[in-house]
């Protein structure tokens, strides 16, 4: 159903537009006695906004810069512009954020795939060039010489690069054998100044093993940093998601509210300007924000209004209805005396403007909680049908992007009046019929209410108009106290509204039929996207059943029976996860602690720092390792 007082409402916030400095100059809606800076500019309309069921706006927080409860409960809303074009607010804001950003992952795309595994390549192949050119210089390796060595390090099984590297070049010829030192951990020889440890090798070995053992730890550092990079971009989304649902104090994410006293202050999730000090002193101003228009009685239960300048329209009577403190309702000339001719005045006193923001995900610092890129992206690349990249794992629900929208900026009062106007009423006669005293309320336009509240009392008169002596009934909201003191509530004149995903809208709006859950979800690029002539894709092959364990076993061997705990392929990952990489390269079970857990794995901020001790050859299974926590495994 169409909004009859459409056409009214475009008018007067036309006006409320230039009144707070948007527009040009004209109309009737003036801003009284305005400061310099009494308004800031902005492109946008301010529009009614439907406050039942979040009341006035509680501005007054504590000087810490922590939010009241009810501060938190006003803003924690999704705000949209209805048909009606008034904003309409309602609970879940956090919520709704939550389920899009936790539902969103990033999937690693052919393109990253084929950055890591150039890298490997080229790392496996320096070390292959380095055990060549050692057994050309001095002879093959023989079982025998890799048992010795393994004894001597303390160390299980050896492979071929092991025992070149670990054992003659950073413990045999470094002198770390000879003066009595431990052997060097992994983590110690990519540290190493590498000319040292050949201190005591014989000469030739210098010039054939230094360059390919530099060009082995050069490709897999510049492996490290690209899969450091792939792990910040998932782990960022789910630390995002975390701050939302469970915030610390200290990430400025703040689900937390406080009371007034401020006794608990912690920090908020939304950015507020100006101060509170500065909103009182605009709200404690003389500045008055006017809108005005006329009526006059028509047939059929209308009336014919304008705004100043604008066209006239039939709307319903109840165009100002009033309700007494009974609730019986009457309508603009329903009053005995009132006549047929109205002029109508609302005036908000003490204006202020409050610009609002979603705290941001920093993911440098991991603070904040409001990260819109992933969302953003996953439903563009839904929209194109690019399965790789962001993507949303889980249904995002219905409706989930077009709703999502927040609060911006609203613009605010101490007080408001509303004053009618009867230039051909009878003043006797309407003091008679009009309801008088506290507990009365009106509304406007079908949805702007100004009601009584406990700390808002509305109270209403009939008097001769100061300007012109007409009758006129005046209805007053303002706090009790000393006149031009603001209240710890503010009444919500308008408001702007932010939708950061309005152009993803399309794909938000519809449940997604197939979604690509955490556990099975694989990553491609689609045809289109052609990939640099410097780094060819590899052609797209069957993943393993487990890319992990075939990882391993593809590098180390297949693991023994003896070794697991049960049978079956599920016992060959949980050794992998608990023995090799929990206990072993992360240097738990030389340190006598217990193995990293999956869940510290899944947490951390550098998956890869969590295992110093990954031995030159697995930087394979380690990126198999990014890649299913990437993927929720």
């Amino acid at each position: 159903m169409s909004d009859p007082y459409r056409a009214l409402k475009q008018s007067l916030v036309a006006t409320l537009r230039r009144s707070a400095g948007i527009g040009g100059p004209g109309a009737r809606a003036v801003l009284k006695t305005a400061p310099a800076q009494a308004m800031a500019a902005a492109p946008e309309e301010f529009l009614p906004v439907d406050t039942s069921g979040v009341g006035e706006f509680p501005w007054e927080w504590n000087s810490f810069g922590t939010f009241s409860a009810e501060t938190w409960h006003f803003l924690n809303t999704l705000a949209a512009r209805t048909s009606d074009d008034v904003i309409a607010l309602s609970a879940g804001l956090t919520t709704r954020y939550f389920n899009l950003i936790s539902a969103t992952a990033y999937l690693w795309t052919d393109q990253d795939r084929a950055e890591l595994e150039q890298h490997l390549t080229a790392a496996a192949q320096a070390r292959s060039q380095l055990v060549t050119s050692y057994q050309s210089l001095f002879a093959p390796i023989s079982p025998t010489d890799k048992a010795a060595a393994a004894a001597a390090l303390g160390r299980g099984p050896l492979s071929n690069v092991d025992y070149v590297v670990e054992y003659r070049i950073a413990y045999e010829w470094s002198g770390r054998q000879a003066q009595g030192l431990p052997p060097l951990d992994a983590a110690g020889i990519r540290a190493a100044w590498l000319d040292s440890l050949f201190a005591q090798a014989p000469a030739s070995a210098p010039p054939a093993l230094l360059p390919p053992l530099r060009a082995a730890l050069k490709h897999e550092a510049d492996w490290a940093a690209r899969i450091d990079a792939l792990w910040n971009t998932s782990h960022s989304i789910r630390k995002a998601a975390g701050n939302t649902h469970a915030p610390d104090p200290g990430n400025e994410s703040g689900m937390y509210t406080v009371d007034r006293s401020g006794v608990n202050a912690v920090r908020h999730s939304f950015s507020v300007a100006p101060s509170v000090n500065a909103i009182r002193a605009d709200l404690s101003a003389a500045n008055v924000l006017e809108m005005s228009f006329s009526a006059q009685s028509a047939p059929g239960g209308t009336a014919l209004v304008a705004a100043p300048g604008a066209a006239p329209s039939h709307v319903p009577a109840s165009v100002v209805a009033l309700t007494d403190a009974q609730g019986a309702e009457r309508s603009l000339f329903s009053h005995d005396g009132a006549g047929d001719k109205a002029e109508i005045r609302v005036q908000y006193h003490g204006p202020a403007e409050i610009t609002l923001d979603l705290a941001p995900f920093e993911a440098d610092r991991a603070t904040g909680w409001f990260f819109d890129t992933p969302i953003r992206q996953a439903a563009a690349n839904h929209a194109q049908g690019l399965p790789a990249g962001y993507q949303f794992q889980v249904p995002v629900g219905p409706v989930a992007g077009t709703a999502f929208g927040f609060l911006k900026s609203l613009l605010v009062c101490r007080e408001v009046t509303l004053r009618v106007v009867y230039p051909d009423g009878d003043l006797h006669r309407l003091s008679q019929s009009v309801p008088t005293g506290a507990g009365v309320s009106a509304t406007l336009l079908g949805q702007m209410r100004v009601t009584d509240q406990a700390q808002r009392p509305v109270t209403a008169r009939v008097e001769p108009d100061p300007g012109t002596g007409a009758p006129s009934l005046v209805l007053n909201a303002g706090a009790q106290g000393q006149p031009g003191t603001p209240g710890p509530l503010a009444h919500v004149i308008g408001a702007r509204i932010a939708r950061p995903f309005a152009e993803a809208a399309p794909v938000l709006s519809q449940r997604l039929q197939t979604p690509r859950l955490f556990a099975t979800a694989q990553a491609r690029v689609a045809p289109q996207a052609a990939a640099p002539a410097a780094m060819p894709l590899p052609k797209s092959q069957p993943r393993p059943a487990d890319p992990l364990v075939a990882a391993y076993e593809n590098v180390f061997g297949t693991i023994p029976a003896a070794q697991l705990s049960r049978p079956g392929p599920a016992a060959k990952r949980d050794f992998i996860l608990t023995e090799v990489l929990g206990a072993e390269w992360s240097g738990r079970r030389r340190a006598g602690r217990p193995p990293l857990s999956l869940a510290e794995m899944r947490e951390a901020a550098n998956l890869r720092s969590l295992f110093p001790d990954m031995p030159l050859e697995g930087a394979a299974l380690l990126t198999e390792l990014h890649d299913d926590l990437a993927r929720g495994g």
